[in-house]
């Protein structure tokens, strides 16, 4: 395995048992044998990145979710991290710029532990990108990657909820979404949350992924109920549901651009369509035509190749979601940039964006009223102290 930026996806020989061993350290003010720093806002941090690679989709490569967001530029970067945090004095800063730790100043004990800057790139494009990062020059952060605050899956649970009941309350629905499919796509680690969250509605959820090895991965997690081959078997089993009142999710192997169209061939319509599959990353994104094994090999070994076929791939999905909207679906972008990955794939401007996004659409209301996804970290692994957290955020 290669220590530098170099390819992010080499072929898996198998997975490092020291990698899939990491655990953020537990325990609190009260047990000052587990502060291994010199100081408790230095743990704070230090466990967050170590709560990363608990809940990271691919560890061995430092790739927390979304297929390209890191924690740190690379293996060398990461220990000299937790070197440096647990080293730092109460009066020192360490600055982090895109996964790697470059300087340690002294500053003062209100000052922040760290501070960082990740993937600041002017006139960035992807292909911008993907050289710098082979040259070890820069990461991806996502939104929580870098900056260490990924909790997992359920991190996003709450902010699709909201989504969801915002479309709940425009569209007069006075059941809830009992009775409702909800057809998504995309059950990676921030898409996989919307099989609960559209449960916690009452809606049957049907949820494709073109890599059957993910929907495997939410099953034994249970964030997902069952697996099909076929659209026509999972319509199927959601009409059962739906005349039973019985949320279900099922997860549908297959590419999210030919489920979609079949489902409009085929007149299967839903009360909600979305996807949260990684157009904001076309290299992760899996073109159609490709299971995810033979997309490893394709990304690998034909990168253009692969980027222009996944672009495709993507223009005929928001197609879909467009044509889902006109039949009266409730259609969106779930923050995923295909509308714009669309439109530097060469569709116009006026047809992508024929479909909201969910923040303009839903989540900038709720800011308003001050509530949304937010967050708050319980460092000490204590059910009580999280509920201590809990109870003060609902007097706010």
């Amino acid at each position: 395995m290669s220590m530098n930026g170099g390819n992010m996806y080499p072929p898996k020989p198998g997975k490092p048992k020291v990698l899939y061993s990491v655990k953020a350290q537990r325990g609190g003010f009260d047990k000052p044998e587990s502060l291994r720093c010199k100081g408790w806002k230095q743990e704070t941090i230090l466990r967050m990145l170590e709560n990363n690679m608990e809940n990271a989709e691919i560890p061995e490569l430092l790739v927390i979710y979304g297929g390209n967001g890191k924690c740190a530029r690379n293996w060398e970067s990461y220990y000299a991290i937790i070197e440096s945090l647990e080293n730092l004095e109460n009066d020192e800063t360490l600055v982090i710029q895109s996964g790697m730790p470059v300087a340690v100043f002294k500053t003062h004990e209100l000052a922040p532990r760290v501070v960082m800057a990740t993937t600041n790139i002017m006139k960035a494009t992807w292909e911008r990108f993907y050289d710098l990062q082979d040259k070890n020059l820069t990461i991806f952060a996502q939104y929580t990657a870098a900056p260490w605050e990924y909790i997992g899956t359920q991190g996003v649970i709450e902010g699709t909820y909201e989504t969801l009941s915002a479309i709940v309350l425009k569209k007069g629905w006075t059941n809830d979404m009992h009775g409702k499919i909800f057809l998504t796509a995309g059950a990676g680690g921030m898409g996989g949350n919307q099989t609960w969250a559209g449960k916690m509605h009452g809606a049957v959820v049907i949820l494709a992924d073109a890599d059957e090895r993910v929907i495997d991965r939410r099953i034994s997690k249970n964030y997902m109920d069952i697996k099909v081959k076929t659209l026509d078997e999972a319509w199927e089993i959601a009409q059962k549901h739906i005349a039973d009142d019985d949320p279900i999710s099922i997860g549908v192997v297959g590419n999210a651009a030919d489920i979609y169209e079949e489902a409009l061939k085929k007149n299967y319509i839903p009360a909600v369509v979305t996807e949260m599959t990684p157009c904001h990353d076309p290299i992760s994104y899996i073109p159609s035509g490709y299971t995810g094994e033979e997309a490893d090999v394709f990304r690998g070994q034909h990168r253009e190749e692969y980027l222009k076929a996944a672009r495709e791939t993507m223009k005929r999905e928001l197609q879909a979601l467009i044509e889902f909207k006109k039949r009266g679906v409730e259609a969106f972008e779930y923050g995923t940039s295909i509308r714009k990955e669309c439109m530097d794939a060469g569709m116009p401007e006026a047809e992508a964006k024929q479909i909201e996004g969910f923040v303009a659409a839903y989540i900038r209301p709720l800011f308003c009223e001050g509530r949304g996804p937010f967050r708050w970290t319980c460092i000490s692994g204590d059910p009580a102290d999280l509920a201590r957290l809990d109870d003060l955020a609902l007097e706010i």
